[in-house]
């Protein structure tokens, strides 16, 4: 047998909470519990900004890149969003080097850029670089580990794929990424709407 209680209101004892009151019917389907403050409760649609998915990918090969062309890395992840008014936070963590080698001349030490496409397409895009006094000759470079964090609205419920690309921004500079052997990791959040 079942048990259940009945109530009108929820109140603390010896306490100066007010009273809580209960909405006359039943909720729909997703629906949650508001409070306007008062103590009235009512039923109302979720306001969404939960995580709906996570997918991650980590990778760990060394890629390098002489030319000034983006190209795609092996870094990539796919997610298909359930809505397509839902958003995709993408969170990038790569170890990346950019080297210029003694043939370079000028004030650049070292530079790269970076990309992030979805489906091919760029939609984020950023350089690395260090300057310094003119150079003749000689090696430098810059290395670290590059955080991305990107929201993204693709519009979409179907799957999408999110690549890390590379490149370097000036002629006798090799970027690589992964240096090492270490490891990068890409992840996309389904974020609801």
């Amino acid at each position: 047998m079942a048990s259940k209680i009945i109530v009108d209101q929820i109140e603390k004892t010896g306490g100066s909470l007010t009273a809580l009151t209960l909405p006359t019917g039943n909720a729909s389907a997703g629906q949650v519990l508001q409070n306007d403050g008062s103590g009235n409760l009512s039923w109302a649609a979720d306001a969404g900004g939960k995580i709906l998915q996570v997918v991650y990918f980590p990778y760990s090969t060394a890629e390098t890149s002489t030319s000034a062309t983006l190209s795609d890395t092996s870094l990539t992840v796919d997610i298909t969003p359930v809505s397509t008014s839902n958003k995709v936070l993408i969170l990038l963590s790569v170890p990346v080097r950019s080297d210029r080698n003694s043939t370079y001349t000028g004030t650049v030490l070292a530079a790269a850029k970076f990309a992030i496409t979805r489906g091919g397409s760029e939609i984020y895009v950023n350089q690395l670089h260090s300057s310094g006094a003119n150079f003749t000759s000689g090696t430098s470079y810059i290395e670290t580990n590059l955080s991305i964090a990107y929201l993204d609205s693709p519009s979409a419920d179907a799957a999408t794929t999110y690549t890390f690309q590379i490149s370097s921004t000036q002629t006798n500079m090799t970027t690589t990424a992964f240096i090492g052997g270490l490891v990068g990791n890409i992840i996309a959040m389904e974020i609801a709407a």
